[in-house]
């Protein structure tokens, strides 16, 4: 069991690290292949904190199956984070693995907001969170509805 949850936690750990960047080499710049929103990846270098949220996002017709489907953090007008679906093969599941950055360790309220790259649709205020610095929330089993 302990060996397990090892493997869970490297896994989590590394797909961390690829995802803060979202595989890109400038932070800056808004997710490609959607030309309806403009977030902006936050410069994770400027922030103490971090945390994770971890899930599958449910559109109206069923769960996302596309890498087009991005997920965001926000604090007011301040994106906090944000990525793309990434899809697991050994689970055949579209997951998030979402870093939200702050410079508060808590009490801080994150709102989730969803862009359906393959109906190029907006889900806002989706789900609002907690911030709570090193702390992650979900799981590849957990869905983040939108309605």
């Amino acid at each position: 069991m302990k060996s397990i949850k090892y493997i869970y936690l490297l896994f989590v750990s590394i797909s961390l690290s690829l995802c803060i960047s979202c595989g890109k080499d400038d932070e800056n710049e808004p997710i490609p292949s959607n030309d309806t929103i403009d977030w902006v990846q936050p410069k994770v270098e400027s922030y103490e904190y971090s945390m994770t949220y971890i899930a599958q996002v449910a559109f109206p017709d069923g769960i996302s199956k596309s890498t087009n489907t991005v997920v965001s953090a926000f604090s007011g007008e301040e994106c906090r984070g944000m990525v793309s679906l990434k899809y697991e093969a050994e689970y055949d599941l579209y997951i998030c693995y979402l870093t939200i950055v702050s410079n508060r360790l808590s009490d801080e309220k994150i709102v989730l907001n969803v862009f359906d790259g393959e109906n190029k649709k907006l889900y806002n205020n989706v789900q609002v969170i907690d911030f709570a610095s090193n702390k992650t929330l979900g799981s590849a089993h957990e869905i983040l509805n939108c309605k």
